[in-house]
């Protein structure tokens, strides 16, 4: 991967054309030429339980061209892994474990035949009991299979709801309907160079693991998504905006009331709402927003103005500013950046004070002291006694962040090392460290897209046979694209 910077660009229709919304599920099939057909698409489930976004996806044996559109939650830094027909990176495997050439042997491997709903990965033991391998994520309720060259050693296949399945010898497939939580190695020895785990409930020639993995170096929010093109472009389109509000900002002071002071600055464009935003403080809380009517205490914003200013209050014991005490814009700054106000007693600074200082607010970690006026700074560093221009911790320094939707997207554009995809099964999951997940697996035929599909409602067997009779008559030198409407009635989109 070799990112070369990002510049905003135009929309490109083209594109767009090709991805087209389908109510509550939003399925795209989509065609490729002299490839033969590839697609499925299904939701993204956070924890499994809410769907928050959807992957749009067409491949014929190519580069990987994918769309994944945010939900109601942020996430974090967006993680891309493509693995081919044989999903066990046998790299991961614990080479402390006794190993021969590519032969393991297990020893006192007992427990590991025992249920722990802690357990991920794969487990065995030479007399310790554990973790020896990385595993792909499965997919709820989806059928897995494990194969490989053995002698007396048990395979166990447990899942999240406690149950297993074991063999000795032969290949073994998970519990139809049941998702797959952990596998267990026990018994005499297993050829590390031959561990297979597919998807379906059938075991097939060994292939060597194939994997690949794209960092996209990007977080999403609400309503954002990322494309990742054929020539290997990711592309951005963002339709909300998280503002880090430090120092860098021009804050001036705005007004002092009993207890707390508010102050305002210009951070913002292309807002979309007038009084809108959700802003949190340095610790994650959220300020309360109240949308232009006037403040009552502390930690409350007025909601992001149409020009991009938003003003906010902040607790004289936060920032260390005394009653009637006027802060300079510096000084605003300074406690945006993570430091706090006081006079030479640790109080509060008030007008006549005489000598200012600054120290660093807690970061949450190591020790800390705790002022007179309840503020909290770090232990073991001492004060400064002119206004810090600098964080206070650096790039770890803690901010008040901002979210807000754009009036107009902002579409940017990097160049990344193309990710290529080989013919036949490819399981592709987008995750992050917010446990944010999703698998797609494109198939050799419309016919076993349509199958799967139809497996998730009776009531898409109509509409599936209408896409499959579509596909007949269609054009198959171009990529096409359906939509179909609650009423049953499918259009064909042919990209230009």
């Amino acid at each position: 991967m070799n990112p070369i910077g990002m510049k905003p660009i135009g929309m490109k229709p083209k594109r767009k054309k090709v991805l087209q919304y389908i109510l509550s599920i939003l399925l795209i099939l989509s065609l490729v030429s002299s490839s033969g057909t590839y697609a499925e698409v299904k939701n993204i489930y956070l924890d499994q339980d809410n769907p928050i976004a959807t992957i749009y996806a067409n491949c014929g044996g190519g580069n990987l061209k994918i769309k994944v559109t945010g939900g109601n939650k942020q996430t974090s830094q967006i993680i891309i892994d493509v693995l081919q027909k044989n999903m066990f990176d046998k790299s991961t495997f614990d080479r402390t474990m006794p190993i021969v050439g590519s032969i393991c042997t297990f020893s006192g491997s007992s427990n590991v035949n025992t249920y722990n709903s802690s357990r991920d990965g794969l487990w065995a033991s030479d007399g310790t009991v554990r973790k020896v391998a990385e595993l792909p994520k499965f997919e709820n309720g989806e059928e897995y299979t494990f194969s490989a060259s053995r002698t007396g050693t048990k395979v166990t296949i447990f899942h999240t709801d406690g149950t297993r399945t074991y063999n000795e010898s032969d290949p073994i497939s998970s519990i139809p309907g049941k998702t797959i939580q952990y596998i267990g190695l026990s018994g005499k020895t297993i050829d590390l160079d031959t561990i297979q785990i597919e998807k379906g409930n059938k075991a097939t020639i060994y292939e060597e693991f194939n994997g690949k993995t794209l960092d996209s170096g990007e977080s999403l929010l609400d309503g954002d998504s990322i494309t990742l093109f054929e020539d290997g472009t990711l592309e951005i389109e963002r339709n909300s905006k998280c503002i880090v509000m430090n120092g860098s900002y021009n804050w001036i002071f705005n007004g002092d009331e009993q207890g707390y002071k508010s102050v305002k600055a210009m951070v913002a464009t292309n807002v979309f709402d007038e009084r809108t935003g959700v802003l949190n403080n340095y610790i994650g809380e959220l300020l309360v927003n109240r949308s232009g009517l006037p403040f009552t205490g502390e930690g409350q914003h007025n909601g992001l103005q149409s020009n991009g200013q938003i003003i906010l209050s902040i607790a004289d014991t936060d920032s260390g500013w005394g009653e009637s005490y006027e802060p300079s814009n510096d000084e605003i700054s300074a406690f945006l950046n993570g430091w706090i106000m006081s006079n030479v007693s640790s109080g509060l600074y008030n007008n006549g004070d005489g000598t200012k200082r600054w120290h660093k607010r807690w970061s949450g970690v190591g020790t800390m002291t705790v002022f007179p006026t309840g503020a909290e700074v770090e232990s073991g560093t001492a004060y400064i006694n002119t206004c810090p221009q600098e964080k206070a911790y650096g790039e770890d320094t803690k901010h008040y962040e901002l979210r807000y939707t754009l009036a107009k997207p902002e579409v940017y554009e990097k160049y990344l090392m193309a990710l290529s995809l080989g013919k036949g099964v490819n399981h592709i999951t987008l995750h992050n460290e917010s446990n944010f997940t999703a698998s797609v697996e494109y198939n050799d035929s419309i016919e076993g897209v349509v199958e799967q599909l139809a497996r998730q409602s009776n009531e898409q067997t109509a509409m599936m046979k209408k896409i499959l009779n579509l596909i007949q008559d269609s054009d198959k030198n171009n990529i096409i694209s359906f939509k179909y409407d609650e009423n049953g009635n499918v259009e064909v989109i042919k990209a230009e």
